[in-house]
Formats: structure tokens, sequence, C-alpha cells
């Protein structure tokens, strides 16, 4: 396709496809599953997390989730599941809850439920702490967040400044190939004689 599109080169994929290897994706080779999952939490062990296991309905559960993002979100779960759940046997309430997809509320917006300890700490970490406390979207309660700024409202400066540190050892030559200025700049620059390359 990327050939046909122009993206690729035609003879360079002759030249690279000598043995061509084809991964199936998780849902179409559910039999490892288990293997995977294993090798996944016998990983995050070794990181110092604890050891987990799956029981029957959890690993059941998971073999009927479709994986859009295949084996990397296997991988996702399985370290999720032995950081943030302190049971060492996983059941299959755990992984339903951990594969639901997010609730839509009537009005179209994603509502951040806290069914699982997982979807607590992602509400906590993206900004939705009321979701993380009350079970409901946070930016909806109508007061104002003190430590964020409106979209769009930029902090005041003086005067913008360059920065990029100054060398006053430096011939311009050298400095200039260390940290290029555009020309446009560099002629403002020597113009004003702001003392940046008077040093030199």
């Amino acid at each position: 396709i990327l050939i046909q599109q122009g993206l690729f080169r035609e003879d360079l994929f002759f030249r690279l496809n000598v043995v061509p290897l084809r991964l199936p994706p998780l849902r179409e080779r559910i039999e490892d599953m288990p293997d995977l999952v294993r090798h996944f939490f016998a990983l995050a062990e070794k990181d110092g997390l604890p050891p987990k296991k799956l029981d029957a309905l959890a690993l059941e559960r998971m073999k009927q989730h479709r994986w859009p993002g295949n084996v990397r979100e296997l991988e996702n779960l399985a370290r999720r599941l032995a950081a943030l759940y302190p049971q060492d046997v996983i059941t299959g309430s755990v992984i339903d809850g951990e594969l639901a997809p997010p609730a839509v509320s009537s009005g179209g917006s994603v509502q951040h439920g806290v069914d699982n300890l997982g979807g607590a700490v992602e509400a906590y970490l993206s900004g939705d702490r009321g979701a993380a406390a009350h079970g409901s979207p946070g930016r909806d309660t109508g007061q104002p967040d003190p430590g964020r700024r409106p979209v769009g409202a930029e902090p005041q400066h003086a005067a913008q400044e360059d920065p990029r540190p100054r060398h006053p050892g430096l011939p311009e030559r050298r400095l200039a190939s260390r940290c290029p200025l555009p020309p446009n700049l560099l002629a403002n620059r020597r113009s004003a004689g702001d003392g940046y390359f008077s040093r030199v």
C-alpha cells in the first residue's frame, strides 16, 4: 500500500523482503495468552512488583477481549494488575473492570468512573480529582481550579529573552555552530550591539 501511495520505494522493498514473517495479532493466537501473561507477570516481579496469577474466569474473560492494542496492550494490563491490585490471584471481576470500555454520558463526554483502582489512579493522574474521590466527573463541579491557567492565557513576560546560555569566551563563528541563530535574529543582535557578540 505504501508503495502504491509513493511513500516507500519499490526497489528498496524488494531488497529488504528476503524472508517475510507474518506475526498474527493476539486475537488470532489466543492459545498463547496464558504463557504471555505468565511471562509479563514474571517481568513485573523482576522489577519489584508482587507476584500475581489469574484465575480461570479471568483468563476466559481475557480470551474474549479483541485486543486492539495487541501484545503491548496485554503487557500493559499485566503490569497494571501487578502494580495496582493487592490480591495474589486476579479474578474475572477485576479483568471485567479493567477491560470494560469507558461509559459515555448522554452529552457525548466520557464519564470517568472509578469502578476499579486503575480507573481511580488514571482519573487522579489526569487531574480529574473529583472523579477519583467521588466517582463523578470533577470538572463538572463548576468550581475553578486555582492552579489552572485559562486556555489561551499566557504568562506575561517583560521581554522575550534568548533562552540559550551566554558564552563570553567563544568566538562568534564557534558560538553560532553550537547555538545556531536564525539569520534575521543574528543580524538584529549584531546591529543592536547588546553585548552578546560585542564581547567576542
